[in-house]
């Protein structure tokens, strides 16, 4: 008779593997080291700072399924012992693994109860023998690696292992061709190369067109139809221009003959690119759909060449020469250019590109471009027609019954994807102020909100759960609900920004305003200077590539602008350079910094972004749609910005009344400095107009969402 082994006393249990190899299961280890694991990590989630709701799923983890996991493996009639132990020390590995993972805060917080769920999964997978790649498809490189190291025991390990770094380089897709060299015959390298191709094609060209061994050996032996076709053509001088039309290209639809005629007019080749998205987007999808990655990289590309930089550069002049670059597009073409441009438009040009939308399609119903693109790019285009105040206007061209799908669907289903689902969640905030204009839609809004909080509760949507808690909270404070709003209380006082958290430890308070050298900007500076004409209370001194300007009297002020010199040379940037140095030469580090510049000059101020950085002033068009990026810079910024246009006539007031009340030993109250601006203006319906459209702190919902999301 075979003598029993008793599990509940002994395991074979050994220590987290230190290399990539699989060792023999040697070292018993008593199950009370199982029990001792469990303790230490339903120990270590009391120390973490998560989401209340993750949290939840993790204790009963820690609590509750390890036991029960522990007991049905070692209770299980049909397992044999040797599995059995596999079993449990999977357990043991996870388990300590998940631990580490808390107390060196390595982890995504919303892959936590995926990770559990997929690791119970895996668990029976092995132990049963059934199919388990299915788990770790689609997981974090965190995730992955969690769970391919909980199996090391097993044979398959090597294939978990592999398949965990193929996850963690399709993550990064600009890293792979680095990755396939280093490391020739992985496991998974034809893979990793078709993402390569698909979303960085023309650097596979070079590989191929300079004979490097190599990754040029691997992209000849792929037999897929789409990389052979990317081959074909490497050597053609016109690559760049047939490679967003690998799909048809490969699958004999258009020939490059075709294209190469069309790319003659650059209005018929952005038809030509939308019209093969549209044919792409209406098929059943399948491996292509890679490969649709360089059409739309090419349609926002030639967006902006083509289109975008000519409206913007011609912002001064008639609308009908302005806007004649668009003369013979369609519906389609023109949605495109506006949900391909949400960073690169003026707002002028924005509104331009919506009136030659809705006049195209005012036969129909405006939702049927929707329809007509398979709601393609639907939430970027509802985002911007509410952040630029005309998303009654758009609503207005359709039925009410349609109007109001529009908005249940724009608010729906923003934690679909953990990668975007933040953003989403900011956007929406954002969109808040705009759906104000709109009959009806707060109530709809704040209905839909609730019913999506909902819709994630009962699915266990965790990163849903905490979105939509949060826009709550901030929907809220968009309707002025009062200083009771639990939220105001969680994101502390962004009504006001205090002297104190301004000064300097020399006790200045130190700006950094940044200029550009092109006929704006220049008249911009001319402007800005006229501020500090008082002697009495300022000193003004100059050098070839900047002015600094201190306060006379009251509270030490300290003002450094960089001079708007020659844009063409790159004079302009040499001079921000120069006083950029300069400052960090002397140990000044500017609390307050000033953009003064059109909106494609942002990307360039907000390098000098820095945490030290209290207070951000964008007086530029466009410059709300960089909300999202500056909030990765720097959360914790206050932020003053135009929804729509910025100009001078209202950053200068605004700069002179926040520079006097710090002069004047004040913090900067916001609804005080802007009741003092809005009775300045009262007397101008235009600049009325324009100043509507800045957004001071206290109001800026997208950040909002964002600091409350981050507090646990």
């Amino acid at each position: 008779m075979r003598k029993t082994v008793l599990f509940p006393f002994f395991l074979l249990l050994r220590l987290w593997p230190v290399t990539g190899i699989a060792q023999p299961v040697t070292v018993p280890v008593s199950i009370d080291q199982l029990k001792v694991e469990q303790s230490k990590l339903v120990n270590e989630i009391g120390y973490a700072v998560i989401d209340s709701a993750v949290m939840k799923r993790l204790l009963r983890f820690a609590e509750f399924e390890v036991d029960s996991l522990g007991r049905s493996v070692l209770r299980d009639s049909v397992l044999a012992d040797s599995d059995k132990a596999k079993g449990v020390q999977s357990l043991y590995f996870f388990t300590r693994k998940l631990r580490e993972s808390l107390f060196f805060e390595e982890y995504e917080i919303f892959d936590i109860p995926d990770v559990l769920d997929a690791y119970m999964g895996m668990l029976d997978a092995f132990l049963f023998r059934k199919p388990y790649r299915v788990f770790l498809k689609n997981q974090g490189a965190w995730s992955s690696q969690l769970l391919a190291g909980s199996f090391s025991q097993y044979r398959e390990y090597e294939v978990l292992k592999d398949m965990a770094v193929f996850n963690r380089e399709a993550a990064s897709p600009s890293t792979i061709l680095q990755y396939l060299e280093a490391h020739r015959g992985f496991r998974f390298e034809d893979s990793l190369l078709l993402l390569a191709a698909a979303h960085y094609p023309m650097k596979l060209i070079p590989h191929l067109l300079q004979q490097r061994p190599g990754i040029q050996e691997l992209i000849l032996r792929n037999r897929n139809k789409y990389l052979q076709q990317l081959v074909s053509i490497s050597g053609e001088r016109n690559a760049p221009e047939l490679v967003p039309f690998l799909i048809p290209l490969a699958e004999k639809r258009i020939s490059i003959a075709a294209i190469l005629e069309a790319q003659k007019d650059p209005g018929r080749y952005f038809k030509l690119l939308v019209n093969t998205l549209k044919e792409e987007l209406s098929r059943v999808a399948d491996s292509s759909v890679h490969f649709l990655i360089p059409l739309r990289d090419a349609i926002k590309e030639k967006a902006a060449i083509f289109f975008v930089s000519r409206m913007n550069e011609l912002h001064g002049v008639a609308e009908k020469t302005r806007f004649r670059v668009l003369d013979g597009l369609r519906a389609e073409d023109i949605y495109y250019i506006i949900t391909e441009s949400e960073g690169a438009l003026f707002t002028s040009s924005y509104l331009g590109l919506y009136r030659r939308l809705m006049e195209q399609i005012k036969t129909s119903p405006a939702d049927s471009i929707f329809g007509l693109l398979n709601d393609d790019n639907f939430r970027p285009f509802i985002r911007m027609a509410a952040n630029h105040n005309i998303l009654d206007d758009f609503l207005r061209h359709m039925p009410p019954d349609s109007a109001i799908v529009i908005l249940k669907r724009y608010v729906a289903g923003i934690e679909s994807d953990k990668r975007s689902g933040l953003a989403n969640a900011m956007d929406l905030a954002d969109s808040f102020a705009g759906f104000s204009t709109v009959p009806g839609a707060r109530q709809l809004m704040q209905h839909e909100l609730a019913v999506n909080y909902d819709r994630c509760q009962s699915g266990k949507l965790y990163l849903g759960i905490r979105l939509y808690r949060i826009l709550q909270q901030v929907f809220g404070i968009a309707a002025e609900r009062g200083t009771m709003n639990p939220a105001g209380a969680a994101l502390g006082n962004y009504d006001r920004l205090e002297r104190k958290q301004l000064q300097h430890k020399s006790g200045n308070i130190i700006q950094f305003v940044l200029f550009y050298g092109d006929e704006d900007g220049i008249a911009s500076f001319s402007h800005f200077m006229k501020l500090f004409r008082d002697k009495k209370k300022w000193e003004i001194a100059e050098n070839p590539y900047w002015v600094s300007i201190h306060s006379r009297i009251g509270q030490p002020l300290a003002i450094y602008a960089s001079r708007p010199l020659d844009i063409t040379t790159g004079k302009d940037l040499q001079a921000q350079d120069s006083l950029a140095a300069f400052l960090r030469g002397e140990g000044m580090e500017p609390a307050i910094l000033i953009h003064r510049g059109h909106s494609f000059h942002l990307s360039k101020t907000l390098k000098w972004l820095r945490p030290n950085v209290k207070l951000l002033v964008i007086g530029s068009c466009g410059g709300y749609n960089n909300i999202l990026s500056i909030a990765d810079i720097s959360p914790g910024t206050q932020i003053i910005v135009s929804k729509k246009i910025g100009t001078q006539l209202i950053n200068d007031p605004m700069i002179e009344l926040i520079n006097e009340s710090l002069r004047n030993k004040e913090d900067l109250i916001w609804a005080g400095i802007w009741e003092k601006l809005t009775m300045r203006f009262r007397k101008n319906a235009y600049l009325q107009n324009l100043f509507a459209d800045y957004i001071p702190p206290g109001k800026n919902l997208s950040l909002f969402v964002l600091h409350l999301f981050n507090k646990y």
